[in-house]
């Protein structure tokens, strides 16, 4: 097996700012090791991200992008149909989340991206906000409460 391993984090109340950079404490696992997380908010919940790094983050909460001028919102799930990775359906399903994003000079827009149908990215300026994933993945045994969603993204200079 060829490749580097990859760690996969859930993060609460937490975002990724680029590679190994983190914001919060919190116990993660990397592969059979546990280690404590340890990083700082601006104190009212809203984080920073680096263009062209993936970063989590969770329902409610929002990111600025260090060095630009944007404010990025995860608001909602509006629709979560995705197929439960514990039964076999004819479709994959989809997950759709609502964002908003500001910027000073103009404002605010709304909009949605989702899983698997499209559209998947968002233009605005000169950026583009892609999303990569959403989690927890559905499980029929289990009920997603709203506040346990976390969906990665990048956003991306055009």
């Amino acid at each position: 097996m060829s490749g580097t391993a990859r760690a996969r984090f859930i993060i609460k109340d937490c975002v990724i700012t680029s590679k190994g950079a983190f914001r919060g404490r919190y116990l993660a696992t990397l592969g059979s090791f546990l280690i404590l997380v340890s990083c700082t908010d601006n104190g009212v919940g809203v984080y920073s991200a680096v263009l062209d790094q993936e970063f989590t983050l969770q329902l409610g909460h929002s990111v600025t992008v260090e060095g630009e001028n944007l404010l990025l919102t995860f608001t909602d799930v509006p629709e979560d149909s995705r197929c439960p990775q514990d039964v076999m359906c004819v479709w994959e399903g989809n997950g759709r989340v609502a964002m908003k994003i500001d910027n000073p000079v103009l404002g605010t827009k709304v909009f949605s991206l989702n899983t698997t149908l499209q559209p998947k990215k968002f233009p605005y300026l000169q950026y583009e906000v892609e999303l990569k994933g959403l989690s927890p993945y559905p499980r029929s045994d289990y009920h997603i409460r709203k506040r346990d969603y976390v969906a990665t993204f990048v956003i991306a200079k055009n």
